[in-house]
């Protein structure tokens, strides 16, 4: 990309201004403001939009998570890899591919355990991704929770799914307690489906809030003995 596009992109990127927002309601899809960008030269404009296909073409291909993150590290600005959108876009795209292929695409009851086990086996293969970015970022971990709320809500929240993401993000240390309970105190309507995915996950964040309870209370005991 010449510098000067690169400069105005990234000049674009840090007015905060959202480009979907300039758009009526019938272009405002990803695929369509891509196209749009894209047939008036305007793509370094939004970089990102294009690494969303382009992580979605890499994700259908079967690549190997390290794969992935050579192409990322040679491909997307170094400047946007702390960022939340990035950070959006690839969490995503990686439950995009977790799920679809097994309990999105679950249609028969008898087959829900299996596509549950399917769904754990291939984010565990994946979550290495986002781990790679959100690592020292408390702010950033707190968007890969925000990134799933809104991945169910799009998706008419499927039963039990945001449960079993949450877990999943916590189980592989990928996203710390302190993001979790983060996200939960946070009141902003910025990201749609919030109060339902406090519904649907609030006897598990009580469950964490004892288990961290429980955890300082034994960690304090043994210091004083």
């Amino acid at each position: 990309m010449p510098p000067k596009q690169k400069e105005t992109g990234r000049m674009f990127q840090s007015s905060g201004v959202k480009l979907a927002s300039l758009f009526p309601p019938s272009l405002s899809s990803h695929s369509a403001i891509i196209s749009l960008i894209d047939a008036r030269g305007l793509g370094f404009l939004y970089p990102l939009r294009r690494v969303e296909s382009a992580l979605a073409a890499c994700l259908k291909r079967e690549s190997s998570p390290s794969t992935i993150y050579r192409w990322i590290k040679e491909n997307v600005d170094s400047s946007y890899h702390c960022s939340h959108e990035f950070v959006s876009i690839l969490t995503k795209s990686i439950l995009e591919h977790v799920t679809c292929g097994a309990t999105l695409g679950c249609g028969r009851p008898a087959a829900v355990d299996q596509a549950s086990a399917l769904e754990k086996t291939t984010f565990n293969k994946w979550k290495v991704l986002v781990h790679k970015f959100v690592i020292e970022s408390v702010p950033l971990q707190v968007t890969v929770l925000y990134s799933t709320q809104v991945f169910c809500h799009c998706n008419g929240f499927p039963k039990g799914m945001l449960r079993r993401l949450f877990s999943y993000w916590y189980d592989t240390d990928v996203v710390d307690e302190e993001a979790f309970f983060k996200w939960k105190e946070d009141i902003s309507q910025e990201h749609p489906g919030k109060g339902e995915a406090l519904f649907q996950v609030n006897q598990w964040l009580l469950w964490l809030a004892e288990a961290e309870s429980e955890q300082s209370s034994s960690s304090s005991s043994a210091d004083e003995s």
